[in-house]
């Protein structure tokens, strides 16, 4: 209510904040085409938030009628204005050509401005570019280091990367212990490929000491949310009674649910 009274007078932060209220329904009834009209009329003052809200709205097709290119000036507008997530956001539309013509030396730009401000999604990203070396020259220790300030950041996709780059000594020096851990860290979040990763490194010993049954454990995580390589793997332990006990009926549902 006194969001509503302050933005009744034009106040951008109070209409960016109803915004956030009613794209998420907290002290309001859900209304996205409500949120929507808050984060323009906050947007149409120069609120960064607000744009960039704004913007991830249209891109998506939330509350009003997808358009891109209205999202990507949004995200133009708010990124001008330094916003790291909208730099994050606008370099997405770059890399991928949404809105904008693709232009992928114009994405790594921004996730390096993004990066620079501690994004983690962006560090993220940018790493991965190195690593490809794509849109920018290929650094494995670039990507390595990224990686690890977004994987200290607890981003669990910074942590399997890194693990990887670890468990093949790519950019650093090969270190299994170190990259079991990391997997650790990831699964412990719930991640489908650390839980999947972690299962091979306990089924074969490496990086810990081998132990079938926690394989098996890690691999029925990563199955039941769907990993196919997961699933393959635990159905061939319980075809075989490896770490559990045998069971043909249960190894058999498995592959097909990963055929």
């Amino acid at each position: 209510e006194l969001y509503r009274q302050a933005a009744e007078q034009g106040d951008a932060e109070a209409h960016n904040n109803l915004g956030i209220m009613y794209k998420h329904g907290r002290g309001v009834e859900q209304d996205l085409g409500k949120a929507a009209e808050h984060f323009r009329l906050a947007a149409d003052q120069g609120h960064a938030w607000a744009q960039n809200s704004l913007g991830s709205m249209l891109e998506e097709g939330l509350g009003v009628a997808q358009d891109l290119g209205k999202a990507t000036e949004l995200y133009r507008r708010a990124a001008d204005q330094g916003l790291a997530e909208a730099q994050d956001n606008l370099g997405v539309m770059y890399f991928q050509g949404r809105g904008v013509p693709q232009d992928l030396g114009k994405a790594a730009g921004l996730f390096h401005q993004a990066a620079d401000q501690g994004d983690t999604s962006a560090r993220v990203r940018l790493g991965l570019m190195y690593k490809k070396g794509r849109g920018a020259e290929q650094d494995l220790g670039k990507a390595a280091e990224l990686f690890r300030q977004a994987a200290e950041q607890g981003d669990a996709d910074a942590q399997n990367h890194l693990a990887l780059m670890y468990k093949e000594g790519a950019g650093v020096e090969r270190d299994e212990g170190r990259a079991a851990e990391l997997y650790r860290q990831a699964a412990e979040q719930g991640d489908a490929e650390a839980h999947n990763n972690l299962g091979i490194m306990y089924k074969h010993g490496r990086g810990v000491e081998q132990d079938l049954g926690k394989a098996a454990e890690h691999f029925r995580l990563a199955a039941d949310q769907g990993h196919a390589w997961a699933q393959n793997s635990l159905g061939s332990m319980l075809e075989e009674g490896l770490g559990v006990a045998q069971d043909l009926g249960k190894a058999t549902e498995l592959y097909r649910r990963a055929a």
